[in-house]
């Protein structure tokens, strides 16, 4: 039974699907450390949980009926409903069995700190597609996703243009003038988003184009409500002295905007200058083209696409071969990097030695972990993998020593940058075959519903080439190179020529025996989603699938079906209505039922008359039903009576479009708006980024509105409905902004904690602003239609609808909300650390943990800032209970992720520095023991890590045990010889043991990888043998290079001393002083130096200028110089 609250749960779920669509791409969060994809996917999964609830209370309300309806078994009425539902829930399945399974299952249920694409986050996604099956029913619903689709991907795009002239206020760390990264925080991202959004807006733009460009005879038709078997009526008689009255003008307008937006698509992704992009926007426009050549059987365009496609890859392999005459195109700015693809260097090289890793990873090999965290299930983890978000940790024991040379030695990949190893890795050789499934799935309903397949011969060749055209790309690089390194693209792409094997047969060869669907609107649009999902199967294999384009995938995988199998089984179903109940419609590009499903009302409403005939047909109505339950007796009689809205449609239309278009631009807001780039001469730009954004928008969304009513008006009825959409959307921006901008003003008087969680603050009321409009939205989407009398089924339900709302709050402030606050406090504590501010960052790692208490990642900082304040401490029983409270922190933070290599090597690192800091020997010896103890485990999880190998050996150094260091440091020479750290390591070992032409030896050695580490390490070396000329030859000869080389002037300084070169020594640590005001050496230096030369005043000036600087342990010394300068500087006198 439908009740009001059951269409406000379904419209509430299609406002959900509408603003992810938005929300996903364009927002992104300044004040957070992560800024763009953990705080998107929160917003998502806060908007998948109030879709999920709200579909649940609409079972609830209505019954149940939608899990009873239909015939058959559960499976079959599901894949009757929804042709994908076999894969989705196989993909759901494997996912719930390697989270189950996983070695880090935290991790694999809420997702990683970095990327936050666990378990939750998938099921968000389907989610959402499982919602727009249910709840998309309408062409208007259709057009309205696609419209809003389109107009978010502006503001980006724009965006995009300001980085790339560089006019970004927004402080970046990177330069994203080169290569743009806009809203998506990345090149590569931006692009992988973009070309998943211009097939359908090239789509969009050519029905618009088809409806401009309409033979007259169809344009009379549709002005005169013909059709096109001759079916006439007159025409309204228009008089002289009424307005003029328009209905081209929509389609215009459309048409210019789209033709704009679609500039601004392409420029940006060429601005990318992403590889992956480029190549995954190729193979998805050359799908387009070539299926809509074959559809509209037109030859040239599709044996033109083909065409072009071949000389295209011939030119791409051709300019990649070297000594190919072609290889002068590399030179080219930009378009040079399509050269580069084979080449093992750069990024290229960093996605070869990690595919390496995960090929390796994926293969049968002994268990990861060590003692109790050893990995029992390792014998089926080819089948299941290591769960989802896991690589980061499983991944350590196969990381190739030469990665550290193009990425941080402390950094292990979390993705591979290509999705068939990512699949393989997280959800093994099942989720991989399911992750196909699922893909061919897609390509092969969408091309049944474009009339390319339906027969059985169809799925048979259709399998086939999926299925060779995968096998001989995935057996190519072992043919070729003897190893699966390229197997994670070579595969991909051989199932993409065998899809295109498939439509070459389909083209050429096949004659279809059941007749093609007419190529209308949907059909084009099926050929645009078709197009986008191509691009973004070739993309992730060569990036990394984003927040962004895992929505949009999910979002274009429900269009699918809904526009090439719910929409059209429902237009045959009404094609079998009575001929009396049909009204005949436009034959041409728009199918004769593409605007028969709901007719266009347009009742007048004006001014306060409109509001009185509103209340009297409500009052009508009421009576009318009172009646009729008097009379009838029956219950079913008022459930099946449907009140009319109390708004007009177009009214209704456009309040709904002022709303989606307020919540693009309160996004906006809370993105660039902030008091700290006042005075920012760019900002500029960003304030008319608002006014093009608003009024490109604006003008698009007035244009559909009068397109989808399909009615004439006059131009004053064309600006009011433009300047309804633009107030709407101007006063949602202006009471945001009212609300976000004053709560950024600095305060005074405020400790450093309430500062920062008045910061963290601004995206709880982000949320509460976001979900209020998503809630108003919903309510005017209800007016859609006529809505049922009953309000509720049962009133007692209403205490379940509570308790749904108290778990959607509190879920969403728990799971998503809380961890982005949790990350605004590190964030803060992160630069408290730059600033060696202790006791600051331990205070907002604190706050973070309180918020988010299972995220090791901030136990393991705020360990760590415990134990460097100990390093701080002279009160012995301060520094203990410190360093106790590090050891239990980063204990803590291993509990929450064993098999993370760095929480063990902290704890290794942990005990080291207890040791060097304990005056009592036992307890040296005893915390030294301790740390090899975990430096072992730490080497078991990361074998080839050169860098921990080290650390494991000076350890043995410490305890003056030099067999065991210099054979660890020969191992690590072995895992990597290219690692200066390495060869410095032996030289101090080599001096230690009295060794110095083995030790001289070994610092040249260093000087290959690292020439000013290795010449520092040298002239050290000459230092503590007194070799005073030669200790000042090498660090002239730093100086000579590095001039700015403080430490070089420092030690110059010292040497210099030593040599009783006095006004040298004095110049070289003035330089440091210059520079460094506060460094304690320098001052002290200088104190001494003028002392020794009798320049008591100055030396008396740099002695005071040192006390202020000095530890309380150490001013006494710095006092007993400054009393000595005092009487010297008396005695002068």
């Amino acid at each position: 039974m439908q009740t009001k609250f059951s269409v406000f749960c379904e419209r509430l779920m299609e406002a959900g699907w509408l603003l992810a669509a938005v929300s996903v791409p364009l927002f992104f969060d300044i004040y957070s450390s992560r800024v763009f994809e953990p705080d998107k996917i929160t917003l998502l999964r806060s908007i998948a949980l109030v879709v999920a609830l709200a579909w649940l209370a609409k079972f609830i309300e209505t019954g149940f009926a939608d899990f009873r309806s239909g015939s058959g078994s559960f499976l079959r009425r599901l894949h009757q409903a929804n042709p994908l539902s076999i894969p989705v829930l196989l993909l759901v399945m494997i996912y719930l069995v390697s989270t189950l399974a996983s070695v880090a299952e935290p991790v694999s249920i809420a997702g990683s700190y970095q990327r936050l694409q666990g378990t939750y986050s998938m099921f968000s996604y389907i989610v959402i597609f499982g919602a727009m099956l249910h709840s998309l029913k309408t062409r208007t619903q259709l057009q309205r996703l696609y419209s809003l689709i389109i107009l978010t991907s502006l503001p980006i795009a724009a965006y995009g243009w300001i980085q790339h002239f560089r006019l970004d206020p927004l402080p970046w760390g990177g330069d994203v003038s080169e290569r743009i990264a806009s809203a998506e925080g990345n090149s590569i991202f931006v692009g992988a988003y973009l070309i998943m959004v211009v097939p359908l807006t090239f789509g969009r733009w050519l029905n618009i184009v088809a409806q401009v460009l309409r033979e007259p005879g169809d344009e009379a038709s549709q002005r005169n409500g013909t059709a096109g078997d001759g079916a006439t009526r007159i025409a309204p008689t228009v008089r002289p002295s009424e307005p003029k009255r328009f209905n081209d003008s929509p389609y215009l307008v459309l048409a210019g905007c789209y033709t704009f937006i679609l500039a601004f698509q392409l420029l940006a992704i060429f601005w990318t200058f992403s590889r992956g992009a480029w190549i995954g926007f190729l193979a998805g426009m050359f799908v387009f083209l070539f299926v809509f050549g074959v559809r509209r059987r037109v030859t040239w365009l599709w044996s033109g696409s083909l065409t072009l496609a071949v000389v295209g890859i011939a030119f791409l392999l051709a300019i990649n071969l070297p000594g190919s005459p072609l290889t002068a195109f590399r030179d080219l700015p930009g378009i040079g990097r399509l050269g580069t693809i084979f080449e093992e260097s750069g990024t290229n090289i960093v996605r070869f030695l990690i595919w390496d890793g995960a090929s390796e990873l994926v293969a049968p090999h002994d268990p990861i972990g060590f003692g109790p965290y050893t990995d029992v299930l390792n014998p089926i983890r080819p089948l299941i993998g290591y769960g989802p978000e896991s690589m980061y940790v499983a991944y350590n024991r196969f990381y190739p020593p030469d990665l550290a040379h193009y990425e941080a030695r402390n950094a292990s990949p979390d993705r591979s940058h290509n999705e068939t190893f990512d699949s393989l890795v997280t959800t093994g050789f099942i989720g991989f075959l399911i992750y196909l499934f699922l893909f061919g799935s897609v390509f092969y309903f969408g091309f049944k519903w474009l009339g390319l397949a339906g027969e059985r011969r169809d799925l048979y060749l259709f399998i086939a080439c999926w299925v060779i055209g995968g096998a001989v790309g995935a057996a190519i690089p072992f043919i070729l190179q003897g190893r699966p390194r390229m197997m994670g693209v070579a595969l991909p792409v051989g199932l993409l020529f065998g899809v295109l094997t498939y439509l070459i047969i389909q083209a050429l060869v096949l004659k279809r025996r059941v007749a093609m669907p007419p190529l209308d609107e949907e059909q084009i649009m099926l050929m645009a989603l078709i197009g986008a999902i191509v691009a973004h199967f070739a993309e992730i294999h060569f990036g990394i699938a984003i927040g962004s384009t895992r929505t949009y995938f999910w979002l274009y995988a429900a269009l699918l079906v809904l526009i090439g199998y719910r929409l059209r089984q429902r237009t045959m179903a009404e094609a079998a209505v009575p001929a009396e109940a049909s009204r005949p419609q436009k034959v041409g590009v728009r199918m004769a039922a593409f605007t028969s499903l709901f007719a266009a009302r347009m009742p007048a409403m004006a001014g306060a008359g409109a509001a009185g005939n509103v209340y009297m047909a409500r009052k009508r109505r009421r009576d009318k039903v009172a009646a009729g339950a008097r009379g009838n007796g029956a219950a079913t009689n008022l459930a099946q009576m449907r009140a009319a809205p109390v708004l007009s449609s177009w009214t209704n239309a456009v309040i709904v479009y002022g709303l989606l278009l307020g919540v693009i631009l309160q996004i906006m807001v809370f993105n660039f708006i902030s008091p700290n780039l006042t005075g920012n001469a760019n900002m500029n730009w960003i304030l008319a980024l608002f006014a093009f954004t608003l009024v490109v928008t604006t003008l698009a969304a007035t244009a559909q509105v009068q397109a989808q009513f399909g009615d004439t008006y006059t131009l004053t009825e064309w600006l009011t409905r433009f300047l309804l959409i633009l107030v709407i959307a101007s006063a949602v921006l202006g009471l945001y902004a009212l609300i976000h901008v004053p709560r950024l003003t600095p305060r005074a008087g405020l400790d450093a904690v309430t500062t920062i969680g008045i910061v963290a603050d601004t995206i709880t009321v982000f949320y509460l602003f976001f979900f209020a409009m998503l809630l108003m939205l919903a309510v005017f989407l209800m007016q859609d239609g006529r809505l049922p009398v009953i309000s509720v089924r049962e009133p007692f339900f209403l205490l379940i609808y509570l308790a749904l709302l108290v778990v959607g709050v509190l879920g969403i402030k728990i799971s998503n909300l809380d961890s982005i606050r949790a990350d605004i406090f590190y964030k803060q504590g992160l630069n408290f650390d730059n600033n060696q501010q202790w006791d600051g960052s331990i205070a907002m790692y604190r706050e973070a943990i309180n918020l988010q208490p299972d995220q090791d990642f901030y136990y393991l900082f705020y360990g760590r800032a415990f134990l460097e304040k100990a390093k701080t401490v002279s009160d012995a029983k301060q520094r203990a209970s410190l360093l106790e409270t590090a050891r239990t922190e980063l204990i803590r933070a291993r509990d929450l992720n064993p098999l993370n290599t760095d929480h063990t090597a902290n704890l290794a690192r942990l005990y080291r520095t207890w040791a060097e800091l304990s005056s009592d020997p036992a307890q040296r010896s005893s915390y030294l023991n301790e740390s090899l103890k975990y430096y072992e485990q730490a080497e078991t999880l990361s074998p080839h890590n050169a860098q921990i190998i080290n650390e494991y050996g000076s350890v043995y150094a410490l305890i003056g045990q030099t067999d065991q260091a210099l054979a660890k440091y020969q191992q690590s020479l072995g895992v990597d010889d290219q690692f200066a750290q390495t060869y410095l390591l032996l030289g101090d070992l080599y001096q230690s043991k009295q060794e110095p032409d083995k030790a001289i030896q070994a610092y040249q050695s260093a000087a290959k990888y690292d020439e000013a580490a290795a010449n520092n390490a040298l002239g050290n070396f000459y230092i503590n043998r007194q070799e005073w000329d030669n200790a000042a030859g090498v660090y002239q000869k730093i100086l000579e290079k590095d001039p700015n080389n403080l430490q070089a002037h420092s030690a110059l300084g010292l040497i210099y001393s030593r040599q009783s070169k006095w006004d040298q020594a004095i110049n070289e640590n003035l330089i440091v002083a210059s520079r460094q005001p506060n460094d304690l050496s320098s001052l002290r230096n200088l104190a001494l130096l003028y002392q020794q030369v009798g320049k008591y005043a100055e030396a008396l000036q740099y002695a005071q200028r040192a006390l202020a600087v000095t530890p309380d342990n150490e001013k006494p010394q710095i006092q007993a110089l400054i009393q000595q300068l005092q009487q010297q500087l008396q005695g002068q006198k």
